[in-house]
């Protein structure tokens, strides 16, 4: 049996698309787990309570009682690359393996390791030292999965990565990201492509199904 990484329950606040719930999310550690169904902002709200980000979620993490700012420690959320950014796409990724609290860059040969094997992974050594501002959408929105990736938290949670790609990208994506869950990260992600997320998930919480199934247990193997 899998070891879970998130055994709780998640009590949103009633929206006027999302009525008041209680879900058990039971995600495993070092696997893809993927959120769909409901809206896309009912799913955002939940990636950012996973994040210690607001109330309404109660259990364990990693077995000990998770609170928020257990939560802010050991996950990593990943944020917009802005249009105008002036930073190449190494730099910018690197800058994922800095640690909180430390304003100056302070990185070592393992860090610049762990960013070349992600740069690797993700197709996207080629274009590693051209400013983000010079490259398409779809890129930049590669390099922010890849800079959440390179942040030492455990857990990485993507909010519906790469919007702006081709199914056939977001696909190659997602197996890669498979992949990289099973050497020791457990990926939480959003998605709208409920098809998708049936067929490519270790771990799938469907919003839209019935509260007994709404659990997000992992595939049959």
């Amino acid at each position: 049996m899998l070891r879970p990484a998130y055994n709780l329950q998640y009590q949103p606040a009633a929206t006027h698309d999302a009525p008041a719930r209680t879900i058990n999310l039971q995600l495993p550690a070092n696997r893809l787990s993927i959120v769909s169904g409901g809206s896309a902002g009912e799913r955002s709200r939940l990636l950012a309570a996973l994040a210690g980000r607001h109330d309404g979620v109660h259990g364990q993490l990693f077995g000990q009682p998770a609170c928020p700012q257990s939560l802010q420690q050991l996950t990593c959320r990943s944020a917009e690359c802005e249009d105008g950014c002036r930073q190449t796409l190494h730099r910018y990724v690197l800058q994922g393996r800095q640690p909180h609290g430390f304003w100056w860059p302070r990185h070592d040969a393992h860090d610049l390791q762990v960013v070349e094997l992600l740069l690797r992974e993700l197709g996207l050594v080629p274009l590693s030292q051209q400013r983000l501002c010079q490259l398409d959408a779809t890129t930049r929105q590669l390099a922010s999965v890849a800079r959440s990736l390179a942040a030492a938290a455990p857990i990485v949670l993507l909010d519906e990565p790469l919007p702006a790609a081709q199914p056939a990208t977001r696909y190659q994506l997602l197996t890669r990201l498979q992949r990289l869950a099973r050497t020791g990260r457990t990926i939480v992600l959003s998605l709208a492509d409920a098809v998708l997320a049936a067929e490519l998930a270790d771990c799938l919480l469907d919003l839209d199904a019935a509260p007994a199934a709404r659990s997000g247990l992992p595939h049959a193997a």
